[in-house]
């Protein structure tokens, strides 16, 4: 069958790994030229962000392409860590000079084509990459996998399929588990790659070894393994199970260079033929979700999903359905609140704000939406729509009033990593006629614990460029001094649970202080936020280095067409065209 038929009419997505944003354009212009398949290509600069990515399974792709010159010995590393974290995808290097040697040794560690770059016509391209991903879908429906010999993600999902059909028929119940290795990539990253296939290879026996012999047990993932126990007499029984997994797992493995004891988190979702929207679907999704709630709990633990975990998941899939439905309808939009000068009153500028207006009438903030539309990669959608609009709204404002305003707003790590992103911010930016300096980019602790490493080159690009940014919710995580050190930001935010109890509260005044002295001492702004009170004003007026605050107290969240009608300061610099206090 043919990939194109394979993927049934959709673009193929395709993670391209290379480092110019002209190299993106070349790859793009071939794939265009070659074929009526239309290709979704997604950039990633470097080795490191894409290993990120297929580790935390966060790549949803057909095939990946690696265009690297000559990779070096580091980055063969790197692609054997990918081939390895995500077997089902296809990984192709298109790379100069290729020998025979080199060939072999690639293919040895998961390279499924060489693409030689010397005179490399579009056809060829993008006939080895829907090669890769028909003999990659044609073997994951025939056989097993490579490594461990168990079965592959399709044949797992033919098998649940025809499992949950007998299920229905015998009125039986089955159980299916999910089952995580806790840190494995650590055992790759500290001891190679050698010895975590190796590891790999006695977890998944040990895996097999604990169930009866018409059960069936698949590797669905780098370090991801599955369970379905059919005729399962009651529950416990498949709770019995789990634990005897975790038994066997934490038994010491010991390999050729290195005795290792595994961990695992399992994830159970009981399935019940009488279940009204039983489907493999479902079950996946229920037991994904119980995996997760069992990494909650820590390590070498299980979590069965339950009644109320039902119900999030029927509100999760509503959501999602929304959300798809919301991006289409143009929904989604910035609101702005106003950042005011501490001394003076002055309007300085804003937050923007992500909301989404519901064809209801409701607004909902983005606690509610904004993990299920980044895991539905829906941001890169809107983003450039929202970013453009808020941008161009800044230079209008800029324009009428003849005041510098500034704009903060929020990126995600994923948006930081993504050069392509910074490109089109910087785009923005110009088109908007704006200085760079009139656009500051918050990034929370919590971010910067996860992702430093990962974030710092697209960070001090952009920063060459002239953008300011900000360290957002400062004093609240564990390494808020590193983070300083490591980031050198222009702007910090004081977390809004200091400012609430300050006036009541001896330590946390103390603390406001202090993070507001320090800001002074390194040069930089400093913003209180949550300010609702004229009591925190006040005390905020008396400390050294509190430049601006921001809260209700000095405006809400606002649209742009509310705060240009009912924002007093803005109204009055709008029609008067000078600064003007806040009142």
């Amino acid at each position: 069958m043919p990939a194109k038929s394979m993927l049934r009419g959709r673009p193929v997505r395709l993670i391209v790994l290379c480092r110019g944003a002209h190299e993106m354009l070349l790859i793009k212009d071939l794939l265009m030229e070659a074929t009526e398949v239309r290709f979704d290509c997604q950039r990633v600069e470097d080795l490191t962000a894409l290993d990120t990515m297929m580790s935390e399974r966060a790549a949803r792709a057909d095939a990946i392409l690696a265009w690297i010159a000559q990779p070096s010995a580091e980055e063969e590393i790197a692609l054997r860590h990918i081939a390895s974290a995500a077997p089902h995808i296809p990984l192709l290097l298109s790379t100069e000079f290729p020998n025979a040697e080199s060939a072999v040794r690639w293919a040895s560690f998961g390279i499924q084509d060489l693409v030689p770059r010397d005179g490399l016509r579009p056809e060829t391209l993008a006939n080895a990459i829907m090669f890769a991903i028909a003999r990659s879908l044609r073997n994951a429906r025939a056989g097993h996998d490579e490594l461990t010999a168990l079965p592959t993600r399709a044949i797992w999902q033919d098998r649940l399929s025809h499992a949950l059909r007998r299920s229905r028929r015998n009125n039986s119940l089955m159980a299916m588990m999910v089952i995580d290795i806790d840190d494995f990539k650590q055992v790759n990253d500290v001891l190679g790659h050698d010895i975590g296939d190796a590891f790999l290879i006695e977890i998944g026996h040990r895996i097999r070894a604990t169930v009866r012999s018409r059960d069936t047990v698949a590797r669905i993932g780098g370090d991801e393994f599955a369970i379905l126990l059919e005729d399962v007499p009651f529950a416990e029984a498949a709770l019995r199970v789990a634990r005897k997994i975790i038994r066997a797992v934490a038994e010491p493995v010991v390999l050729a260079r290195a005795s290792l004891k595994a961990a695992v988190s399992i994830g159970i979702a009981i399935l019940d033929p009488d279940q009204p929207n039983l489907d493999a679907d479902w079950a996946h999704q229920a037991s994904d979700i119980a995996l997760y709630d069992a990494k909650r709990l820590g390590k070498n633990q299980y979590s069965v999903f339950t009644a109320d975990m039902d119900r999030a998941l029927l509100s999760s899939l509503q959501l999602d359905s929304d959300l798809l439905d919301g991006v289409e309808a143009d929904e989604f939009v910035f609101y702005y609140q106003p950042m005011v000068s501490t001394d003076t009153g002055h309007l300085e500028g804003f937050e923007a704000l992500l909301r989404w207006e519901r064809a209801s009438g409701e607004i909902v903030a983005p606690d509610e939406f904004l993990p299920a539309l980044e895991r539905l990669g829906l941001m890169d959608r809107i983003s450039r729509t929202l970013f453009a609009r808020a941008l161009d709204q800044l230079g209008n404002w800029r324009t009428l009033t003849g005041a510098p305003l500034s704009m903060h707003v929020n990126l995600s790590a994923t948006q930081l990593i993504d050069q392509h992103f910074s490109d089109m911010l910087l785009g923005l930016i110009a088109h908007a006629d704006l200085p760079p300096s009139a656009l500051t980019i918050e990034l929370t602790e919590t971010v910067a614990f996860r992702y430093g490493a990962l974030i710092e080159g697209e960070f001090a690009r952009l920063r060459r460029h002239g953008v300011r940014f900000a360290i957002d919710d400062f004093g609240t995580g564990y390494n808020s001094m590193t983070y300083l050190k490591q980031f050198q930001p222009d702007v910090v935010k004081i977390d809004r649970s200091f400012i609430a109890t300050m006036n009541e509260s001896r330590v946390d005044a103390a603390i406001v202080r202090a993070q507001s002295v320090m800001a002074e001492s390194l040069g930089i702004d400093a913003i209180a936020e949550g300010v609702e009170t004229a009591e925190q004003l006040d005390a905020l007026r008396l400390m050294r280095g509190v430049n601006f605050i921001q809260g209700y107290l000095t405006g809400r969240p606002m649209s742009a067409a509310d705060l240009e009608r009912d924002y007093i300061p803005l109204r009055e610099m709008l029609h008067d065209r000078r600064p003007q206090m806040i009142r």
